[in-house]
Parts: C-alpha cells; sequence; structure tokens
C-alpha cells in the first residue's frame, strides 16, 4: 500500500510540474503576434489548454485528493489536500480566462484593461500550479508533523 501512495505522489507531482511548465511557457509566450497581441494571447492559451493540457490538470487534482486520502498522516494529508485545491483554483482560473476577455469575437474590455486583465490571469495561473508543485513537494518531505 505505502508503494502505491508513492506512485500516486508521484502522478499527482507529474501533473503539477507539467501544468506549472505549461503556465511558465505560456506566461512569456508568444513572442510575436499577427495582430491583437492581448486578443492572439488569450485565444493561443485558451486553444492550447483545452487541447490536452486541461486533462492532466483534472488527473492532477483527482491524484492530489487521492493522495490526501490516502497519505496516513494528517499533515501530509492537508499539505496534498491543499495542493489538489490550488491545482483546481489554477484549473477555474484558467477556465474564466477566455470568458472574461473574449466576447463576440472581440475583446470584451478596452484594450487597456483586457491587457491587464490577461497579464493577472497570467500571473495567478503559474502562482497557483507554482503553489500547488511546491505544498506537494512538501508534503513529501520530512519536515512534516502530524
Amino acid at each position: 500500500m505505502a508503494r502505491f501512495r508513492v506512485w500516486l505522489w508521484r502522478l499527482a507531482m507529474l501533473a503539477s510540474m507539467g501544468m506549472a511548465l505549461f503556465f511558465a511557457w505560456f506566461s512569456i509566450a508568444p513572442f510575436e503576434t499577427v495582430g491583437d497581441p492581448t486578443f492572439d494571447t488569450v485565444i493561443w492559451r485558451a486553444r492550447a489548454w483545452e487541447g490536452g493540457p486541461v486533462f492532466a490538470q483534472l488527473a492532477g487534482v483527482v491524484a492530489w485528493l487521492l493522495s490526501a486520502l490516502m497519505a496516513g498522516r494528517w499533515g501530509r494529508g492537508l499539505l496534498c489536500l491543499s495542493a489538489g485545491g490550488m491545482q483546481f483554483l489554477c484549473l477555474l482560473a484558467m477556465a474564466n480566462e477566455y470568458g472574461s476577455l473574449i466576447q463576440y469575437g472581440d475583446l470584451r474590455d478596452a484594450y487597456d484593461i483586457a491587457a491587464h486583465k490577461l497579464m493577472v490571469s497570467r500571473v495567478l495561473t503559474l502562482g497557483l500550479a507554482l503553489g500547488s508543485l511546491a505544498l506537494g513537494a512538501l508534503a513529501r518531505s520530512g519536515h512534516v508533523r502530524g
């Protein structure tokens, strides 16, 4: 059972690592756009995220919740549950990004406001993905009591 618990934690960490890398890449990309940079970036992020990483993120949430249930110690379980919660909040933030910025095939707000919303969304999703990764690493370390 302990071996399964470790493999489950590894799967959850792999999903968190993949999402952290995805959001790190998309926090600086794209480097060039054809038209409006904010519009193109939102469309590119949404299409890339829906193309597969959303399923890895959902698998990560499920793996973190299962890791929390099988942690054995309440401290580790709470950290795994927190990592899964951060991963889920990251999923919700990314799912909401397109709808909050695009309406009827154009930017919903003025360019300055839309660019600010996109930057907040980029920082938020990257921060939540990195937070999930950090909490997961802390859950496996020997520094957790309880």
